[in-house]
């Protein structure tokens, strides 16, 4: 037989040490994950209800229900011709507030041309004190004059912007990517806030990350840190046999609640990446966590500090 060289005895062994620490890997890996936990239960990460400013006619509507949608898309517009109308009052107003400081810092400038005529009389004694005296109040008056006319300016520019923004208001717009769920008003309709919507005029929810909501146990969340990896697969009878049953989904904790006193357990939330929306409210299954390597706690650091 044969006798193998160094070199394909070195590249064997080699082989044989990798394969031996991959199926050492393979076999803690399952130790590593924490559950399965069933009865995770979905719950819409972002449900936002929207209401308009004011009482008014819907007198465009852009989305239906079903509808996608993403930041800053319009879904109605709201009857503006009242709101308008104030905003114009407001630059009317801003305008006259201008006009009456120009006014008061030119019967300012009047005023203080007047006193420095009154210095130099004073000077030659051509006019009394008390007649000086009297040129230097009118100054003092007129400057208070100018300080309340330009206050006034700056409170009228203020009833602008307030006028303004409810103006912009009146265009109802998307704050989030998903999609429409109610619409609680057409168009044509006039949004009245003792009716039975009120001023609720639309519902979103943001599709595209669904929360997964669970209890764990106790010994189990304390190996679990915000961040750690999850593993989410449908667990329902009436999708038994689909392919979305087959689907595994990633996702990440973001919460962990306090003990509940009754069981002892604590309920773990974890955003679920869903970027086809098809993982819907209400929805069951199961979760897998990665534990992952906690940092070491106050309570150690601490320690350590008063040895």
């Amino acid at each position: 037989m044969k006798a193998v060289s160094p070199v394909v005895s070195a590249a064997l062994l080699g082989g044989l040490v990798l394969a031996v620490c991959l199926s050492s890997t393979s076999a803690q890996d399952p130790a590593r994950q924490l559950g399965p936990y069933h009865g995770a239960v979905l719950r819409w990460k972002e449900d936002i209800t929207l209401a308009a400013p004011v009482e008014r006619q819907v007198a465009a509507l852009h989305v239906e229900e079903g509808d996608p949608v993403t930041p800053g898309d319009v879904l109605m517009e709201l009857d503006r011709a009242e709101a308008e109308l104030a905003v114009a009052e407001r630059r009317a107003a801003v305008a006259r507030a201008e006009a009456e400081v120009a006014l008061q810092e030119a019967l300012l400038d009047e005023s203080r041309a007047q006193l420095d005529a009154a210095r130099y009389l004073r000077t030659k004694n051509a006019i009394s004190e008390e007649e000086y005296r009297q040129a230097e109040v009118r100054v003092q008056v007129q400057e208070q004059r100018v300080l309340a006319a330009k206050r006034d300016l700056e409170q009228a520019k203020v009833a602008l912007q307030q006028a303004e923004l409810l103006l912009a208001r009146h265009t109802i717009k998307s704050p989030i990517r998903g999609i429409v769920m109610r619409l609680f008003y057409r168009q044509g309709a006039y949004i009245d806030r003792s009716g039975q919507n009120g001023l609720r005029v639309c519902r979103l929810v943001r599709t595209d990350v669904i929360r997964a909501v669970v209890h764990v146990p106790l010994a189990d969340s304390v190996r679990i840190s915000r961040g750690a990896p999850v593993l989410f697969r449908l667990d329902m009878p009436q999708l038994r046999g689909t392919e979305l049953a087959s689907r595994t989904f990633r996702g990440r904790v973001t919460f962990l609640a306090e003990i509940d006193p009754v069981d002892g357990t604590r309920e773990l939330w974890a955003d679920i990446d869903n970027p086809d929306g098809v993982l819907q409210e209400n929805m069951l299954g199961t979760l897998m966590v990665h534990p992952g390597t906690r940092p070491p706690t106050t309570a150690r650091r601490s320690g350590s500090l008063r040895r």
